[in-house]
């Protein structure tokens, strides 16, 4: 069969190589972890050796599958990864994207602001 990529540059984010079909994961924690000189906002997923590094546009797709904008709220919530590609400098890449966990129902509207209270005592 041959040497793999992933065989040969191991690498402890997940990647697209890494993932041959869709799998629903459990969050552990999001953190930020170094990435060479710089750093990122790692999702953990329980029982998992790997993080996904979030970009835009997969931490948008966490909030909307939650319905949840803070990470303190996502650890035991299930998620979707999926392989797909992308346009990346020209190029169509392979990618992981996130979608709602597909045997959850969907997460609620959290509740509408409240109306202010009206004070009839004003005079005009």
């Amino acid at each position: 069969m041959g040497i793999s990529k992933g065989s040969a540059f191991p690498s402890k984010w997940l990647r697209v190589e890494d993932l041959p079909h869709a799998v629903t994961v459990e969050i552990e924690e999001a953190r930020w972890e170094e990435m060479g000189d710089d750093s990122k906002v790692v999702v953990r997923f329980v029982g998992k050796e790997k993080g996904l590094p979030l970009n835009v546009t997969n931490w948008g797709a966490i909030e909307a599958a939650l319905n949840e904008a803070d990470t303190d709220r996502w650890k035991g919530k299930h998620i979707e990864l999926y392989p797909t590609t992308t346009h990346f400098r020209g190029k169509e890449v392979g990618c992981i994207r996130v979608r709602p966990d597909p045997s959850e129902p969907p997460a609620p509207d959290p509740p509408p602001p409240a109306a202010p209270a009206i004070d009839d005592d004003i005079p005009f």
